[in-house]
């Protein structure tokens, strides 16, 4: 199928899941590139649609085939220098939380670059559980799927939870809940942590939400040495993690 219009009922459809309303309403979303659709395959998500620019010739079996001219397919990538390939991916699969492994919990996170940036770091140290609570911004947005290289699939994901619900079912399952905060915390070299745990990482301005850090088990700081107090959410995460994946 060839699309030339964009007053086109399926290109219409197709532009709609640029907005997390509607990939939520269709339980679908667009991922662009190659690598990522291989992925998505590989670890078993469904395809609905193949969406190519109209010059790109490449296949994927049994997937529908919607080509686009330039001018509508530049509607829908988010990429520089795109490979013209795009597909739309069911996301309408029932994620369940394993609680006997750490879960990772992101709070009132707002940039999906590091949003992005911190499921990817999880994903690379084996953080698989991962609870994104009301305020976080979609996980199924372009900039976190561009900025997570594609982790978002591979990971086990709840998002926009409330914190009150996600709080009563971590300590009905024992876990020890650390949150990261500058005032009355302990330093990240002399924190232990025995399964089950929950790091809990919080917005890039206020940090971790007060219901958090009033039910915390132990409150966690990086200590530096320069005139930088705090970090960037995702670079401390990632020192976190990797410190309590060893």
């Amino acid at each position: 199928m060839l699309i030339n219009s964009a007053q086109n009922a399926k290109f219409k459809w197709l532009k709609s899941l640029k907005q997390k309303k509607h990939r939520l309403r269709e339980g679908a979303v667009i991922v662009e590139g190659r690598r990522i659709i291989e992925q998505v395959v590989a670890l078993g998500y469904q395809l609905q649609y193949l969406v190519l620019l109209e010059t790109v010739d490449w296949k994927v079996d049994a997937i529908q085939t919607i080509y686009l001219n330039r001018q509508l397919f530049n509607q829908l990538s988010d990429t520089v220098h795109s490979q013209g390939i795009l597909a739309v991916v069911a996301i309408n699969q029932i994620k369940t939380l394993d609680y006997s492994q750490p879960i990772v919990v992101l709070n009132g996170i707002q940039d999906p670059g590091n949003i992005g940036t911190i499921l990817r770091t999880c994903e690379a140290f084996g953080y698989l559980n991962i609870i994104a609570t009301k305020g976080c911004v979609d996980i199924y947005s372009d900039k976190v799927l561009r900025a997570s290289l594609g982790a978002v699939f591979e990971l086990n994901i709840l998002q926009q939870v409330d914190s009150a619900q996600v709080i009563s079912q971590l300590k009905e399952n024992g876990y020890d809940i650390l949150v990261t905060a500058l005032g009355d915390s302990q330093p990240l070299d002399v924190v232990k942590a025995a399964l089950p745990y929950a790091l809990v990482f919080g917005n890039e301005g206020s940090g971790v939400a007060d219901i958090w850090l009033d039910n915390a088990t132990k409150r966690i700081v990086i200590d530096t040495s320069g005139a930088m107090q705090s970090l960037n959410v995702a670079a401390s995460a990632a020192i976190i993690l990797y410190h309590f994946s060893k």
